[in-house]
C-alpha cells in the first residue's frame, strides 16, 4: 500500500491519534488502531465524506510541524505595515514574494493557490485543496509552473 507523511508531533499519543484516523478511513471499522475505536466515534460519519488527500492535509495541519509565521495560516506573516505578507518557499530553501494582502484570509488563499500550481491535488494548503479547482487543472494540464504561481497569486481571489 502507500505510505503518507501525516505531519511532525510533540507526543507519541498524538502521532498515534493522527495514525488512526488516518487508518479508520482506508479501512474503516476493520482498521488497527492504538485507541479503542470509541475515541474516535464523533470522526466516523465524517470520513466517509472527506476525500483522501484532504484528510492527509487537515491531519499535517494540526500538527506542531506545520510551519506558521505570525499567522495561523501557512505561508503568511504580518508586515509590521499591518498587512498580510505571502511567501512560499522552494526547493534549496528560496522564498518567492507573492504580495501584500489586507485580509489574513486573502493571503492564505494567495499562498494556496501558488501551491497547488506548484504541487498539485498533495499540497499541504490552508483550506481544503477541493477549493482550488482551476489551479489543480492547470496543474494537471501544466505540471508545476512558478510563473503561473506568480501570475495567479496576484490575481483576485475567485479566480
Amino acid at each position: 500500500g502507500k505510505q503518507a507523511y501525516l505531519g511532525g508531533y510533540s507526543t507519541e499519543e498524538e502521532a498515534a491519534e493522527a495514525h488512526d484516523v488516518a487508518a479508520l478511513k482506508c479501512h474503516g471499522l476493520k482498521a488497527k488502531t492504538n485507541f479503542h475505536i470509541s475515541r474516535y466515534t464523533a470522526l466516523l460519519d465524517r470520513l466517509d465524506s472527506v476525500p483522501m488527500n484532504e484528510l492527509v492535509m487537515a491531519i499535517r495541519r494540526t500538527s506542531p510541524g506545520f510551519t506558521r509565521g505570525s499567522s495561523s495560516f501557512r505561508g503568511v506573516t504580518q508586515h509590521k505595515s499591518g498587512r498580510w505578507e505571502v511567501r512560499i518557499g522552494l526547493r534549496g530553501s528560496k522564498h518567492v514574494y507573492l504580495g501584500l494582502h489586507s485580509s489574513e484570509v486573502e493571503a492564505a488563499r494567495v499562498y494556496d493557490r501558488a501551491l497547488v500550481l506548484l504541487t498539485g491535488s498533495s499540497a499541504a494548503t490552508n483550506f481544503p485543496v477541493s477549493n482550488y479547482t482551476k489551479e489543480l487543472e492547470a496543474y494537471q494540464m501544466c505540471g508545476p509552473c512558478l510563473s503561473c504561481s506568480l501570475k495567479y497569486s496576484l490575481c483576485p481571489p475567485n479566480l
